[in-house]
């Protein structure tokens, strides 16, 4: 700070402006860095949700929205009550769900999932009429009844409030759109308390058939694809000298290729060695394709 004191007025403002400068670019890389992060989640997210509406049937898929009895602000708290609700009550009265949280404009949690029915729920259901608040018999099923009432006796007992809503899914690819928007939502309410609390969340059957993509992918862009020919390369040139290196380790030899590259790799480097020689792969790589170029030309 003495320093800063000794500066003129002009340079003050110069140190300010490069400060905020630096600090815009910080924000932009950030927004940048979130923004292919919640591409990812999304796309799993809608596949994910189509996949469940396939397999279990749309005619028994529903859409449940709960929401506390009091104002929950404390993700962990609201992880609590969920946890406590899907071992004693959802995962007996349904066969599945998967789902998503919700910030209000205030902070506030709450829950949003396609639930998978045991019964037909949409058979009969006026979504109209519903929408007018007119449940009779003529609206409605008698399945669909009977879990509004089970949720109704059962929902304070887990923390949750009496406002909550179940109806039928209309369609796989409509409801997966409408619930993925909750996570570009959350991405601009997200809190500093939300780190490392999950925007989705769903059932862990044992063999999750309905599952259609998870994370461990890229994106088929020019730097995914200038990536991969640059690890590639990488892989060809260092396999004989990792070859030689395995077996004064193990007595065995062994060809790195493009199925147990990533697993001599870490016995050798550490289980974040992808991360730790990235830069190294990629000069390596360029340095070879500059050298190349410069021959033709």
């Amino acid at each position: 700070m003495a320093e800063y004191a000794l500066l003129t007025h002009g340079e003050r403002g110069s140190m300010r402006q490069a400060v905020a400068d630096f600090d815009g670019w910080h924000s932009q890389v950030k927004t940048a860095e979130r923004s292919k992060g919640a591409q990812k989640t999304i796309y799993v997210f809608q596949q994910n949700i189509a996949g469940f509406v396939q397999h279990f049937g749309v005619e028994k898929c529903g859409f449940l929205t709960l929401t506390f009895a009091d104002d929950v602000f404390d993700v962990k708290e609201a992880s609590r009550r969920f946890n406590s609700f899907r071992t004693n009550f959802l995962s007996k009265h349904f066969c599945g769900y998967i789902g998503v949280y919700e910030r209000t404009k205030r902070g506030v949690v709450h829950f949003h999932f396609v639930v998978a029915c045991k019964e037909n729920i949409a058979e009969g259901f006026d979504f109209e009429a519903v929408k007018r608040n007119v449940y009779t018999k003529n609206t409605r099923n008698a399945h669909i009844a009977a879990l509004w009432k089970l949720l109704r006796d059962n929902l304070q007992k887990y923390g949750f409030g009496l406002q909550h809503q179940l109806v039928p899914v209309k369609s796989k690819d409509g409801i997966a759109k409408y619930l993925s928007k909750y996570i570009t939502k959350g991405l601009e309410t997200r809190s500093r308390s939300d780190k490392g609390f999950r925007f989705t969340r769903a059932s862990q059957d044992k063999d999750c058939r309905w599952k259609q993509a998870n994370y461990k992918f890229s994106w088929a862009g020019e730097n995914a694809a200038h990536w991969r020919k640059a690890l590639a390369h990488w892989v060809a040139q260092k396999s004989e000298s990792y070859r030689s290196a395995f077996y004064d380790r193990t007595g065995f030899f062994v060809s790195v290729d493009e199925e147990n590259y990533a697993d001599i790799f870490k016995i050798f480097h550490g289980a974040k060695w992808c991360h730790r020689h990235k830069d190294a792969i990629l000069l390596f790589y360029d340095q070879v394709i500059g050298a190349g170029n410069a021959k033709r030309n």
